[in-house]
């Protein structure tokens, strides 16, 4: 199998988005939700509504009683465990609705600065070169590239009040909950690690005082956008 950056790349450059694509985003986000969706570009476009897509067909799997005993398969070839599915079970279920929004719209942080696909694999390679040590540069892209999550959600606060969708929006790429092994500035920074939501179980008084594992679903998340 090839490496999953490769595999990655490869659909991203032959799996446009279509008609039916923006019929889904439109069914799923509110106007004002679907005009910031379409400022980002068509690839990005493409991988949310794979990452929502994905999102919405493994919760109807829960739904109907999948134990997903070999995991998942994800677009790309990787294997989301089932440990990552079935620990944010519950608030994966009664979430469903607010998550596919977040799969739709994590990414929009990029519309701060057009990263095509041949820069994206560009900064890709020379991150790895550079063990994380190339955000210290400071140009548009790269720290677009870097920063985009905290981007999307200085965006998404504006017309979301919903706590639990903001913090997975703007921990989508923060290592402290995937547990990986993190030594750059960006996971020591307070903007990135929020300790406060780390676990415990968090109380949003948006979702009905309800408690939610928030690392749970952050991991869960960041497992299904990595595939896609």
């Amino acid at each position: 199998m090839l490496p999953k950056r490769v595999r990655q790349f490869i659909m991203n450059l032959t799996d446009r988005i279509n008609e039916d694509d923006y019929k889904y985003v439109e069914s799923k986000l509110n106007k004002k939700e679907y005009e910031i969706f379409n400022a980002i570009s068509k690839s990005e476009q493409k991988h949310s509504v794979r990452v929502a897509k994905e999102i919405e067909n493994i919760i109807d799997e829960l739904k109907k009683g999948n134990n997903f005993e070999g995991g998942y398969t994800l677009t790309n070839g990787e294997i989301l465990d089932k440990e990552t599915i079935f620990s944010a079970k519950e608030d994966l279920i009664k979430n469903e609705e607010m998550l596919i929004k977040v799969g739709l719209l994590h990414d929009v942080g990029k519309s701060r600065q057009k990263i095509n696909i041949i820069d994206k694999s560009i900064i890709v390679i020379l991150n790895k070169l550079t063990s994380g040590k190339l955000r210290n540069i400071n140009l548009k892209k790269i720290q677009c590239y870097y920063n985009h999550s905290e981007y999307s959600y200085e965006i998404l606060k504006e017309i979301n009040v919903n706590n639990v969708f903001l913090e997975v929006v703007r921990n989508h790429h923060n290592e402290y909950y995937s547990g990986k092994k993190h030594s750059n500035e960006e996971y020591s920074n307070e903007n990135y690690l929020n300790k406060n939501y780390s676990n415990k179980n968090y109380s949003n008084k948006d979702c009905g005082n309800e408690e939610y594992y928030l690392g749970n679903i952050i991991k869960f998340f960041q497992g299904v956008d990595d595939g896609n």
